[in-house]
């Protein structure tokens, strides 16, 4: 299972990313969050496999601020920042986000993002 850290500044956006990722993926949620500090405290605690995150305003900072933080921090795990507004892939990966993905996205798309960042574990 890809263990995974679910952030959205609409909370039930989030849960619902991760509702219908875990049903197309092999991805467990291991946590849903607004806040870019909780979202922070939470990666540095648990490292997850994967951060999908929108770039938004966060409760406490925006999601570039806080993938900026994540790295600051030290946290390594692979982050795809899903957003249909104007942010740049460039932005984002000059903040430490691996990835982009233009919203709304297909199921093809998510997968080729997934994959890309979290290769298939032997076991799986």
């Amino acid at each position: 299972m890809i263990r995974t850290l679910f952030v959205n500044c609409v909370r039930e956006r989030a849960e619902f990313e991760a509702r219908i990722l875990c049903l197309e993926f092999p991805i467990e949620s291991i946590g849903v969050v607004s806040d870019g500090l909780e979202a922070v405290e939470q990666a540095v605690r648990s490292q997850p496999d994967l951060i999908i995150t929108c770039i938004g305003s966060l409760t406490s900072m925006d999601g570039l601020r806080m993938i900026r933080e994540l790295r600051d921090r030290d946290v390594r795990s692979p982050v795809i920042v899903a957003t249909a507004g104007s942010t740049t892939e460039q932005e984002a990966l000059q903040a430490g986000a691996n990835a982009l993905l233009r919203l709304p996205a297909g199921v093809d798309e998510w997968h080729v993002a997934v994959r890309a960042l979290v290769p298939p574990r032997p076991d799986a």
